[in-house]
């Protein structure tokens, strides 16, 4: 049984999960919130080669087990593939045809050619007509459009017209534009809770005035499914639109010609009223429509309307793009407010959705989004251990070490240590074992299975020796994970982490 899911579906889908983030940090328990996790600072059985995590609960444990640090996600964006436009490239037109699974490969299935390309000025532009030879062959692009007025245009005489979508400015491509996306998006005016129009930049005030302006229901093309036969001359095209509720009144009528080549075929249909009329007549107002041809001395063609979405082709490009991902994007610099370190690697990333506060009393704790959710920008993970006695071995503690108590069996892995306040900052995994570590015994810190040193534990006379952490990393929803070889840090470096879910 053949099956899909719709682009429409996809973009509930997202759009549940975009607009749960949107009021992030105007208050506690004002929204869902979305954190960057970073974790794992113990070795994969193979560090050039991670493994691949699956989808499962156990997967998820393991990531929480291993968490370093969080910081909340305030960048988000739907994004498209990023296609380039370089000279010589043969583009494909526009088609309602086309979504979000049809991969720009060469297949009979698919999209051969991008149907939309970005230029190295960070300007979008789609392709209304492709520039085709007298006997149909499709041509290469050879001029770089760079009109953005927003009308359709002819950037040379390669045939391609095009039509200006918007500009990535400067600050949405550096948190979201990378070599394989291009972030997308629709720009809610000021009255619908939108930015304020002095809060808006160059590029996304040109954006919002052709999405103001955009026309519903326009024909951009028309699909010659097949050619026919015979045709000596230009047949005439007639477009009849189809009712649909909702839909009685067309504001403004499509009008096309035909072009035959010279083996009595229509090859390609040009959204004008006259060859060479200066303006498209794309129309305004369609739902649906039936195209079709007479006269010419021939038969046979079959013809479709590509008609535009209801925002118009300009007025929403998430849809117009048929984007199908969002992407998340975060900088970390440094040690990132003093809670992420910067002494030893990590191996995972992840995303986590609303985790709590931890809590050494685990009796009054409420456990629910409120008061304990986690609501600071950054948050550490790690469990501390005060120790005293470490002096004659502290410049040997790296990192990745064992803690073992071999009285009470308690274990844990070092993370990093605080020399100068003999702080360890350690996590436990089954692996090692949940054991609580006791204050009447030393602990040895072990190095490949052998001791490096042996210091006694401050006891903590409030809790548990092993003190709570800022976020419990066992709380809150793992909604991706990422493994990764070994990330090492320092103070001066910066990480750009982008995460893309696509569906």
């Amino acid at each position: 049984m053949a099956t899909t899911v719709t682009d429409i579906t996809k973009r509930i889908l997202l759009e549940q999960l975009f607009s749960s983030t949107q009021n992030i940090g105007v208050s506690p328990g004002d929204s869902d919130r979305y954190y960057l996790g970073i974790g794992r600072a113990e070795e994969w059985d193979s560090d050039n080669a991670p493994p691949v995590p699956n989808s499962g609960v156990n997967e998820q444990l393991r990531f929480q087990e291993s968490l370093q640090s969080i910081q909340i996600i305030n960048n988000i964006s739907y994004v498209v593939p990023r296609y380039n436009w370089t000279a010589g490239n043969v583009y494909s037109a526009w088609s309602n045809d086309y979504g979000s699974d049809l991969g720009f490969i060469s297949s009979s299935t698919r999209i051969e050619h991008p149907y939309y390309v970005i230029t190295d000025d960070l300007q979008v532009f789609v392709c209304i007509q492709q520039g085709k030879t007298a006997q149909g062959v499709s041509r290469n692009s050879l001029y770089k459009p760079t009109d953005t007025s927003g009308v359709p245009f002819a950037a040379g005489d390669d045939g391609y017209i095009w039509q200006f979508l918007f500009a990535v400015d400067a600050n949405r491509a550096r948190n979201f534009l990378t070599s394989s996306y291009i972030p997308v998006e629709k720009i809610l005016d000021s009255s619908e809770g939108g930015p304020l129009a002095s809060d808006l930049s160059v590029a996304r005030t040109q954006q919002l005035a052709l999405q103001k302006a955009a026309k519903t229901g326009q024909i951009l093309g028309v699909a010659v499914d097949s050619g026919g036969t015979g045709y000596t001359s230009a047949p005439t095209v007639t477009i009849t639109p189809i009712p649909r509720i909702g839909s009685t009144t067309i504001v403004e009528a499509a009008q096309a010609i035909a072009n035959v080549n010279s083996n009595g075929q229509v090859y390609e249909i040009v959204m004008k009223d006259s060859a060479n009329a200066p303006y498209f007549t794309f129309g305004e107002g369609y739902k649906h429509a039936h195209v079709s041809v007479t006269g010419g001395g021939g038969s046979g063609a079959v013809l479709r309307p590509l008609i535009t979405f209801d925002s118009g082709l300009q007025g929403n490009h998430i849809s117009s793009l048929s984007s199908s991902g969002i992407m998340f994007s975060n900088t970390l610099t440094g040690n990132v407010s003093g809670d992420f370190n910067v002494v030893n690697d990590f191996r995972q990333i992840g995303i986590i959705k609303n985790p709590l506060k931890d809590s050494a009393d685990f009796g009054s704790f409420t456990g629910v989004i409120g008061d304990s959710a986690v609501s600071s920008a950054t948050a550490q993970a790690y469990h501390k251990l005060y120790v005293s006695g470490s002096a004659g071995f502290a410049a040997n503690i790296t990192g990745d070490q064992t803690l073992q108590q071999s009285t009470s069996g308690a274990k844990a892995i070092l993370d990093y240590f605080d020399a100068a306040n003999e702080i360890a900052y350690v996590h436990q995994t089954r692996v090692t074992g949940f054991t609580a570590f006791d204050s009447t015994n030393n602990i040895s810190f072990l190095q490949s299975g052998s001791s490096i040193g042996t210091c006694a534990i401050v006891a903590n006379t409030t809790g548990p020796n092993l003190r709570p952490a800022e976020v419990n990393n066992f709380s809150g929803e793992v909604i991706y994970i990422d493994n990764r070889s070994p990330i090492t840090r320092d103070d001066e470096q910066t990480e750009d982490i982008k995460i893309v879910i696509d569906l």
